[in-house]
């Protein structure tokens, strides 16, 4: 216990720091917005996995208010909460066509499932964000399929969907308008050297340091792989920085509230983050990308063909291809 509250004060002192690393601009913010109300999004189709909490919400709602006629979908597990933001959503643009599709994404066999579902219904699809994940002091915790939960929210999970669903965004941009794929994790820190290439799911060499490092690499090395070999599309890993969300939820109980309350003391507000990730998600783009929590590109050292294959190979094992 006292272990974790001493963690807790470290935690503190360095959401402190990342506050005043990245202040925000709200010059540049009101230049944004004024923008985007000016150039409307028409007739977007977009799919929010992630989309009833926290970052993805807040920018499946940003989506919806700068746009004419959109279609918008959300992914996640409780409906009451994909209520509140289709609600929200319906709010800015009574316009707009909205829906939500439950899905647990920590199961595998879910995503395909789901993914599926949406390939069938929607012919299409310009803008799939993927957002899903958990903030946790846990250990290696497995699902019902072997894989552990955080790894699979993080990373297995969001390029599922983005597999399954390339065709929908590759009739989109064979219609002339745009697709792209955004995941919010962690652009900045991922390294693909200090994968463990004799244990990528951490079978056993698992800790929370590793799971995190994995996952963004792995998901750095996939990005570049989806856009070596679908070039028409824009594929996106992003940082969102703290942001002021009920980050605490999957933590103990007693850190739960204080990491929130911290989040909300010193965390940037999810709608204005929101805002220079639509701005990053709708400019022209294709290739890979790598953005900060203001939406300006990160400099990644490139992945070789043979890096990405053994990733992918294993990402395809644990997707049971």
């Amino acid at each position: 216990m006292a272990f974790n509250f001493r963690s807790l004060a470290l935690l503190s002192i360095v959401l402190a720091f990342v506050a005043v690393k990245y202040p925000w601009d709200m010059a540049t913010l009101a230049a944004l917005k004024a923008s985007h109300a000016a150039q409307p999004l028409v007739s977007p189709v977009a799919v929010f996995v992630g989309g009833t909490a926290g970052l993805g919400a807040a920018l499946a709602i940003t989506t919806a208010r700068y746009s004419k006629n959109p279609s918008i979908y959300i992914v996640g597990r409780s409906q009451t909460s994909a209520d509140k933001v289709i609600a929200e959503m319906k709010a800015v643009n009574p316009d707009g066509k909205y829906g939500f599709h439950q899905c647990d994404v920590s199961l595998l066999a879910n995503v395909r499932s789901c993914a599926d579902t949406i390939s069938t219904t929607l012919p299409k699809i310009n803008y799939l964000v993927l957002s899903p994940g958990i903030l946790s002091t846990a250990g290696r915790t497995e699902t019902t399929e072997g894989n552990d939960f955080k790894m699979t929210l993080h990373y297995y999970s969001r390029m599922l969907f983005a597999e399954r669903l390339l065709p929908n965004l590759e009739a989109a941009t064979a219609s002339g308008s745009k697709a792209h794929v955004v995941s919010i994790l962690d652009s900045l820190r991922g390294d693909h050297h200090k994968l463990n290439w004799d244990d990528l799911d951490l079978k056993t060499h698992f800790s929370l340091g590793n799971a995190a490092q994995h996952c963004m690499a792995m998901t750095d090395v996939s990005i570049q792989r989806f856009a070596r070999l679908h070039p028409t599309i824009a594929f996106t890993h992003s940082y969102p920085s703290l942001v002021a969300t009920e980050i605490g939820r999957g933590l103990p109980w007693y850190a739960r509230g204080p990491a929130t309350v911290l989040a909300k003391s010193f965390g940037a507000s999810s709608q204005d983050v929101s805002e220079y990730f639509f701005e990053a998600m709708v400019r022209d783009a294709t290739g890979p990308h790598f953005i900060d929590n203001k939406g300006k590109e990160i400099t990644k050292v490139e992945s070789s063909d043979e890096v990405q294959e053994k990733v992918w190979s294993h990402t395809q094992a644990i997707f049971g291809v």
